[in-house]
């Protein structure tokens, strides 16, 4: 779904814009029945799968073009996107022998939670300086990311028979990156015959990345969130830059 607009009166300005949505939902159901057979016998497992997922996407973009004069233009370009994610996961698993006897089971669920945002826009401002070509420009470019997601883990594995072993986890990650990026510049045409020009220009540009990881574990003791384990020694092993 989308709309669109444009406007313009001659000499003066010129407007264009457009918005768009979508959003889309996403099911998949497996289940499996497998036999295994080995020299030492035969062992059946039965697995189920289930995923839900929907996605949300906002995006909208313009350009926006005013004559100040008729030797002065300034434009405008912004855009603007915004999406969404969402899902839920969960699998199981029983293993058993020939006689029926279970030997193992296995559960996980997993959720996720995403969002995403783009902004980007260029500012200009051209100044003629004659009839000829010649002219002088300025400019400044950004570019605005970022990218978060949330995932929640729990499983739950045991194996059954003389040595019995229970495996838990209940673990949440949170993923962060961001990108910002600064562009600033300005050009000189010098018109030198027909359909020759000798431009001059300068640009200066700034880009700043941060990705940050984050891991925590449940601690049934306070019943809640605490940094991981692996994220703790990670952090002591981490190089001195």
């Amino acid at each position: 779904m989308g709309a669109s607009y444009a406007n313009a009166k001659k000499g003066e300005y010129e407007v264009n814009g457009n918005y768009f949505y979508a959003y889309s939902d996403s099911f998949n159901d497996e289940k499996t029945a497998r036999e295994n057979i080995l020299p030492s016998g035969r062992f059946f497992t039965d697995s189920e799968s289930s995923f839900q997922g929907t996605t949300s996407s906002n995006r909208g973009a313009a350009a926006l073009e005013f004559h100040i004069s008729k030797t002065m233009r300034i434009t405008v370009e912004p855009s603007l996107s915004v999406n969404h994610t969402n899902s839920f996961d969960t699998s199981s698993s029983i293993s058993s022998d020939e006689s029926g006897t279970v030997l193992n089971t296995n559960t996980t669920d997993r959720t996720g939670d995403g969002l995403q945002r783009n902004y980007s826009n260029r500012f200009e401002v051209l100044k003629k300086l004659d009839t000829i070509g010649r002219y002088v420009k300025a400019y400044f470019n950004n570019t605005n990311s970022e990218n978060n997601n949330d995932t929640r883990l729990i499983a739950d594995s045991r194996i059954l028979g003389d040595t019995p072993s229970v495996g838990l986890l209940n673990q949440s990650t949170t993923i962060s990156n961001k990108n910002n990026e600064y562009e600033l510049g300005g050009e000189y045409r010098q018109p030198l015959g027909n359909k020759m020009f000798l431009d001059f220009g300068y640009e200066y540009r700034n880009n700043k990345r941060e990705n940050v990881r984050s891991v925590f574990d449940f601690d049934e003791t306070t019943a809640t969130m605490v940094v991981s384990d692996i994220q703790r020694r990670l952090k002591k092993t981490a190089p001195i830059l």
